[in-house]
């Protein structure tokens, strides 16, 4: 049974206006229709009231979406959890060992979303949770190509760089070659990096500054840019991962203005690189 996105709207609306009781109810109904909705997990958090339930829906926001920078922050800001056959047991209090009789009259206490949302181990798994865990292979493994496809740029460059100083080497000598680096070592170049997403989701990115040192940063807000002084013959260089985004990723790098390297992309956990000698 799959939830009602009318059902999840209003339940944002009610805690954002404070009723965060109405709205906990709420998201817990819709979540036992359908638990793999990330949206719903993060809001519960803001609903529950003990470390462990906040703990508990993160986790789950993060089994459906493990790549969310955000809520792994949250979870990691929160103390670690006591595994539950190692707490002391509780003294029973005076009001527990009162005669039924003169118990006062409350509502049963509500049991902790763990125990509430815990998976049936006889129950064959929906086809919601199946999507889910499947969904969770495919980010594993799209991040996987990422670093293969990362290394074989990486490579590439290299070896594009080296063949050019052999041409150089082989057309002018040794002495041309070294008086042609020192000469263009000399000049400056405005380099800019710039990254665009159509969408609201997180990019991760790395990028070689003027230093030649490669630095990673992850993108709150489109577009993105970053704009470094760098020498001749550099090596210049951004990459940028789409991740689980909907939308289109692109990235530029520019010379002193003039565009040298455009890629985009429209597929989740995807990379593209723009690269390019500074010259």
């Amino acid at each position: 049974m799959t939830y009602n996105e009318a059902d999840l709207k209003k339940a944002i609306a009610l805690i954002k206006s404070g009723d965060t009781k109405t709205g906990g109810q709420l998201l817990h109904d819709l979540l036992k229709k359908d638990r793999n909705v990330e949206t719903a997990w993060l809001w519960m958090a803001a609903c529950v009231e003990t470390d462990e339930d906040k703990r508990f829906c993160l986790r789950e926001a993060l089994r459906i979406n493990p790549a969310n920078l955000l809520t792994q922050k949250a979870l990691a800001q929160l103390t670690p959890a006591v595994m539950m056959d190692q707490q002391a047991p509780i003294a029973p209090s005076t009001q527990q060992n009162m005669p039924i009789a003169a118990q006062p009259d409350q509502p049963p206490a509500a049991p902790p979303l763990y125990a509430v949302f815990s998976p049936d181990p006889s129950r064959p798994p929906s086809a919601s949770e199946v999507a889910a865990a499947q969904r969770l292979r495919e980010i594993n493994d799209g991040k996987a190509r990422t670093r293969n496809s990362r290394i074989l740029a990486y490579i590439l460059f290299g070896i594009g760089g080296v063949c050019i100083l052999c041409v150089l080497a082989i057309a002018g000598g040794n002495a041309l070659l070294q008086n042609f680096i020192a000469q263009s070592r000399k000049v400056e170049y405005q380099v800019e990096y710039l990254i665009t997403n159509t969408d609201r989701s997180l990019v991760d990115a790395e990028y070689v500054d003027e230093a030649q040192d490669y630095q990673a940063v992850t993108i709150h807000r489109s577009p993105w840019r970053a704009t470094f002084t760098m020498h001749g013959l550099s090596q210049a260089q951004v990459i940028a991962y789409h991740g689980a985004g909907t939308g289109t990723l692109t990235c530029e790098l520019r010379v002193n203005g003039k565009l040298i390297a455009h890629n985009s992309t429209s597929a989740k956990n995807k990379a593209i690189t723009c690269s390019g000698l500074v010259r």
